[in-house]
């Protein structure tokens, strides 16, 4: 299944639902036109037919006013829900609720770990966790992008689900994520609500007749006026019309749930074989889907909202008069076959847990505790910091096995970013889940061996940031556990939700000092450029602020970003060797058509504050162009076969900001590769 693939299909499928939604808008526009002619003839209204029942004029006006209609709805919900924080309005819909990252409640912290074990192995920023109090088996992702997604998964999945059968819902999820079904998703939503939305203008008009026949709101009164367009004709014509308009919206509705449920069913098949490719453990998504069935309350979510967005859930939220051919899902049977071809057709009885407050209460005491509440900074001297490790072994890999393994994560990948968590320092990981520890780590990832740099980066987040942040940058950098270069995108990964709840205060202060820290040695490297693009990208999209946007465009139209990011990577990944440099840059531009001669940007031109323009640019070009920028990149960085901790960083930051996640590289049995 490969990702830019499904990234194009995703697009061919917008474009059958836009022909699918113009069709509906015609046929409305028809049936509403003939029923308003209908009224008008049969309430002997004069009007000049050109033809039986046809006047252009009329046409004109009835369809101006439908499409005014189903498209201003229709635009209105795709704007309500589209842009950075729609996944956080979308959950927010449903009355989900955000789950902190310090959550010390021992179900929310299981789920919290599947996530960003899942996140740190597939190369995608660690998405916002919501909870929703359901007492069904649920979850969705919603947003526009990876970087903007949220998962949110029903309390009850949380509570009765083992850890294998919810890192198979959370990778279903995920898989949703890498095939571009969210942002179709959310277009899916605004359609039905465009020709839902004429439904409810008629039935609007129906009741305010109605009130207004019984004088309870106003009061219609008039002649017969038959035959003169009177004022009981003009009422005749409203109430055929209104009917109509109802009727007609009804059957437009129906029509709406027939293309939810097209769009949806096959991505519904591939989010579950995607979910058994990740996980290797057909028994955990299979596990799951049996308990929903064997669950009294199933996955039925009880928010009234569900509806309009069925079509995200894990399995069907809402009961249908017509379940085998309304559902926005295929039938759980028919996927639990798919999956588990040896099933006995039975579900296990399910119930929930009686859960007893106090002892949950003292479990997530007990998990707080963590042995390390006493205060460290008693009596630690600025000397003791410890020196990071600046170098790692390099791993063997291949370009194309890079562009192969972008939007997935197998079995190794996920095992991998287990056993890097589990590794990762402690006092780190803790830290970065709480947003004075989170911008503390950030900093101390930043922090200089050199005692003179490092006093003087100290010295400055004393006197310009919370004394808790300082105080807890002293704490890391003495806790003694040496920071690996494999550790930072991890800890940062972690770290990004906990930061996303800055103040625009906080956040003004936070990067200027980050700035501080980066040019303190006077030198910028790739990493800290990287770092620093990734925090701002993900918190300006945390706040609402747009990123690049429009129309997608082709590989030529991003061409000369696309030479300037292979140009730094050239120079800044071959210490300034002019051989290697030139080397790199002509096995990356070799990936792209009508490079091969050319030459890359001069280094004295190139400077590293400006990998964030350059990567934006490259943000806008379409899958395709992405798959050979990725490719170029990759053949730039492994012109020496060989890729350092470092440069697998840069990938996965390049994968990310083009929004094509790019795993972690792992070691085979065979040799060495991602």
């Amino acid at each position: 299944m490969d990702f830019f693939t499904q990234q194009d299909k995703a697009r061919r499928h917008t474009g059958v639902l836009v022909f699918y939604f113009v069709v509906a808008v015609a046929l409305i526009i028809t049936a509403i036109y003939f029923g308003v002619a209908a009224g008008l003839t049969y309430g002997r209204i004069k009007v000049e037919w050109w033809a039986p029942l046809w006047n252009p004029y009329l046409f004109a006006a009835v369809a101006g006013g439908v499409l005014l209609v189903v498209g201003g709805a229709t635009y209105y919900k795709v704007r309500q829900l589209s842009g950075p924080g729609s996944g956080r309005r979308v959950a927010e819909l449903l009355g989900a609720r955000p789950v902190s990252p310090d959550t010390r409640d021992i179900n929310e912290r299981k789920l919290l770990n599947v996530v960003e074990e899942m996140a740190i192995a597939s190369g995608t920023p660690v998405p916002a966790v919501y909870i929703m109090e359901e007492g069904s088996i649920n979850a969705f992702a919603a947003g526009t992008s990876p970087s903007t997604a949220v998962v949110a998964v029903t309390r009850a999945a949380t509570a009765l689900l083992s850890r294998e059968e919810l890192q198979g819902v959370v990778a279903h999820e995920f898989s949703h994520i890498f095939n571009g079904d969210m942002r179709l998703n959310i277009r899916l939503i605004g359609v039905l609500n465009g020709i839902i939305f004429i439904a409810l203008v008629g039935a609007f008009i129906l009741r305010i007749f109605f009130q207004g026949r019984s004088g309870s709101r106003i009061r219609i009164s008039g002649g017969s006026g038959k035959g003169k367009g009177g004022a009981g004709a003009v009422i005749l014509v409203i109430l055929v019309v209104a009917i109509v308009i109802t009727v007609v919206g009804y059957i437009g509705e129906f029509f709406a749930r027939l293309i939810q449920m097209a769009v949806s069913r096959q991505r519904e098949f591939l989010a579950d074989a995607s979910a058994v490719q990740f996980t290797r453990n057909p028994g955990g998504i299979a596990g799951a889907l049996k308990k929903v069935g064997g669950l009294a309350t199933g996955s039925l979510i009880e928010s009234p909202h569900a509806k309009a967005v069925g079509h995200l859930f894990f399995a069907d939220g809402i009961k249908h008069m017509f379940s085998s051919i309304m559902s926005t899902h295929p039938d759980l049977t028919t996927r639990i076959k798919r999956i588990d071809p040896y099933w006995n057709g039975s579900y296990p009885v399910v119930t929930m847990p009686k859960l007893d407050k106090k002892e949950l209460a003292a479990a997530a005491a007990a998990a707080a505790a963590g042995g390390d509440e006493e205060d460290v900074l008693a009596g630690i001297s600025i000397s003791k910091f410890a020196q990071p490790q600046r170098h790692a072994p390099a791993v063997r890999a291949t370009p194309a096995q890079v562009v192969q393994a972008v939007g997935t994560a197998t079995p190794q990948h996920v095992q991998a970013a287990q056993d890097l968590i589990d590794g990762l320092p402690a006092a780190y990981v803790k830290s970065g889940r709480e947003p004075f520890g989170a911008r503390a780590v950030v900093f101390a990832l930043l922090i200089d061996p050199s005692e003179e740099i490092r006093r003087a980066q100290l010295d400055r987040l004393k006197g310009h940031t919370d004394a808790e942040v300082y105080q807890e940058v002293v704490r890391l950098v003495n806790d003694g556990q040496a920071v690996k270069p494999e550790h930072r995108l991890p800890l940062l990964a972690l770290a990004m939700p906990a930061l996303r709840s800055l103040s625009r205060s906080q956040a003004d202060e936070f990067f200027s000092n980050l700035d501080f820290l980066i040019m303190a040695d006077n030198t910028v490297t790739m990493f800290e450029m990287s770092l620093r693009y990734l925090v701002l990208r993900q918190y300006r999209q945390s706040i609402g602020m747009t990123g690049p946007s429009g129309k997608a465009v082709s590989l030529a139209a991003v061409f000369s970003p696309a030479m300037q990011l292979l140009s730094m990577l050239a120079w800044f990944g071959n210490g300034q060797n002019r051989e290697c440099a030139l080397a790199a840059f002509a096995a990356g531009a070799a990936r792209i058509p009508g490079a091969a001669a050319v030459q890359p940007v001069p280094f004295d031109s190139l400077r590293p504050s400006q990998l964030e323009a350059v990567l934006d640019a490259l943000a806008v070009a379409t899958p395709a162009a992405k798959k050979s920028i990725i490719d170029a990149c990759a053949s730039c960085i492994m012109a020496d076969r060989t890729v350092t901790a470092e440069e697998a960083d840069l990938i996965r930051v390049i994968g990310s900001a083009l929004e094509c996640p790019v795993p972690l590289f792992v070691p085979t049995k065979k040799n060495d590769s991602i």
